[in-house]
């Protein structure tokens, strides 16, 4: 057996130990020096990734104010000055027609409010708080159209008690106004019951509209929609967005979307003798797409609507498989409520939404509560106006209902 031993250089051995401790050293020393970097760089503000995110947030805030103005420019030019409203508005699509630019990253974090851009405190960082202040940007106060959207089940069919019109041909047209449905940028009310015919507006041209049957049967044929020539007639992005994706997609002469030019008309001598001092407009029937929204926050059902030519709309019912134009019993079956009222009969209430079913069809809400479709030629609709109340005014609870306050 060899019993040589091996020798150990003490000494390689010590130059390799003291090797390994200078590179942890220096590794330690330049974490360090980084990290120190890093703190001095963050706490003095001059951190290059967030002056770049900065740089680039107020630079997109800065575009989406000029072309806000520059679109409501256009708007005083289009109306001669004569520009009734400031938009107010959360929905994405309405902030695009105003701010081309504008892009998801900033949806439900900025709005318009009142021709201006705002910001929704809950929903932006103490950082975008910050810079969106030094640009002079405020914060969105909550008004009713927010609290009522929060919590549609305690204040949809609620009275609103002190609405009037600021017309005298209407202030007796309605009894009671409800709260109907909100969208978040506006409250709507509902008229709690058919409107006669001694307070149905003529059109824009003053044409009568067809009255038989009694005081509450209307139809919309070869009368009144003679003032109109189609969707052309509807050019306020407001107006629009209440049928939105038909709008998106279709244009049309058809008679029936001359119906809904109609009941879509805010002029002062047509609906907008509805139209009171709390209120932005006024139209003479809820559209299809307010309807379902309302019942289906209220109710929580999942009713749909899609437009699929220039026709209109067709409907589906909790998710399933089948698309119809009308379905029946879909809505609540109860006395004098916001959506079905059966105190008069067989009356049926004019919808502002073409049906797909034809050319000269709208939707209707029945007195058995179904959304069914009823020729324009028809003596059984009647009319339940709707008003937009501003979207700054807030609700004060009385004995009896709601008051509206600024």
């Amino acid at each position: 057996m060899n019993n040589k031993k091996i020798k150990v250089n003490k000494n390689f051995t010590k130059l390799t130990h003291k090797g390994v401790s200078l590179i942890v050293l220096i590794v330690t020393i330049i974490v360090i020096v980084i990290l120190a970097v890093t703190v001095i760089l963050t706490l003095s503000n001059n951190n290059p990734i967030e002056s770049a995110k900065e740089a680039q947030f107020k630079e997109d805030i800065r575009v989406f104010q000029d072309e806000l103005l520059m679109n409501i420019s256009k708007e005083y030019i289009s109306t001669q000055g004569k520009r009734e409203y400031k938009v107010s508005t959360k929905k994405y699509d309405l902030i695009k027609e105003y701010i081309p630019s504008f892009s998801k990253k900033y949806e439900n974090k900025l709005v318009i409010n009142k021709d201006e851009i705002k910001y929704i405190g809950d929903n932006v960082t103490e950082k975008e708080k910050k810079w969106l202040t030094s640009l002079n940007i405020s914060e969105k106060n909550k008004t009713a159209a927010d609290i009522v959207k929060e919590s549609p089940k305690s204040y949809y069919q609620k009275v609103i008690l002190n609405y009037t019109t600021d017309h005298e041909k209407t202030e007796n047209a309605v009894n009671k106004w409800k709260i109907f449905y909100s969208d978040g940028d506006n409250v709507y009310l509902i008229a709690d019951n058919y409107i006669s015919k001694d307070y149905v507006p003529n059109g824009r041209q003053g044409t009568v509209c067809n009255c038989t049957d009694g005081d509450f049967k209307f139809r919309l044929d070869n009368s009144v929609i003679k003032d109109y020539n189609g969707s052309g007639d509807i050019t306020d992005k407001r107006l629009k967005a209440l049928n939105n994706e038909w709008f998106k997609n279709f244009e049309s002469n058809n008679p029936n979307m001359k119906a809904v030019a109609y009941l879509m008309d805010i002029s002062e001598n047509v609906w907008g003798s509805f139209k009171g001092k709390y209120a932005d407009y006024a139209i003479g029937a809820p559209t299809l797409q307010m309807l379902f929204d309302s019942c289906n926050e209220y109710y929580g059902r999942n009713y749909k609507i899609r437009a699929i030519n220039e026709n209109g709309y067709e409907i589906n019912v909790d998710g399933q498989d089948e698309w119809v134009d009308n379905k029946y019993f879909l809505l609540p079956h109860s006395s004098d409520s916001i959506y079905v009222i059966t105190s008069r009969g067989n009356s049926t209430v004019f919808i502002a939404t073409p049906s797909i079913r034809s050319k000269t069809a709208l939707h209707n809400v029945t007195f058995n509560g179904s959304v069914s479709v009823y020729p324009l030629l028809s003596y059984s609709n009647s009319f339940r106006p709707i008003i937009c109340l501003n979207s700054d005014v807030m609700l004060k609870e009385v004995d009896g209902g709601y008051n509206i306050e600024l």
